[in-house]
């Protein structure tokens, strides 16, 4: 499906411009900037395929299975899809730390950071739009002869 290979194309974009103008890199050496953008550009890549491949395509079949076809039926849930995407990514991120402490940084990091979650979101949301766009579920689809 050519909508669920295109829209997640916004994660590595998102990642490369978080990467050039907000995330400096942490002590790797003698990373020049080229390549920080370019590893953020394919964690993104990474992050954003896996995420369509194990929550997106399950909620577009669940969605047109309920008949929820509309553009902000999408752009909704993959927004909340996304946001419980980052949380999971970023407890497990801490989880060596234990259960409790993992849970104590994500609820620290809501509180005092609530654009980290919400540009996630945001970003889950526009490829929500874009997959939407793209597969047009709320159109029957064409017999081709």
């Amino acid at each position: 499906m050519i909508a669920s290979l295109m829209a997640p194309l916004w994660a590595p974009f998102a990642g490369a411009i978080i990467a050039a103008f907000f995330w400096h890199p942490p002590d790797l050496g003698n990373v020049d900037p080229g390549t920080w953008i370019l590893m953020a550009a394919m964690f993104g890549a990474l992050y954003g395929y896996a995420a369509i491949l194990a929550v997106g395509l399950p909620a577009h079949i669940l969605l047109k299975r309920w008949g929820h076809r509309s553009v902000w039926a999408y752009l909704t849930t993959f927004f909340v899809c996304e946001l419980i995407i980052w949380a999971a990514v970023y407890t497990a991120s801490y989880a060596s730390n234990g259960p409790g402490v993992a849970l104590s940084i994500l609820a620290g990091t809501i509180v005092d950071h609530p654009g980290r979650p919400i540009f996630f979101g945001l970003v889950g949301a526009v490829v929500g739009v874009t997959f939407w766009m793209i597969a047009r579920p709320d159109r029957k689809p064409s017999l081709i002869s």
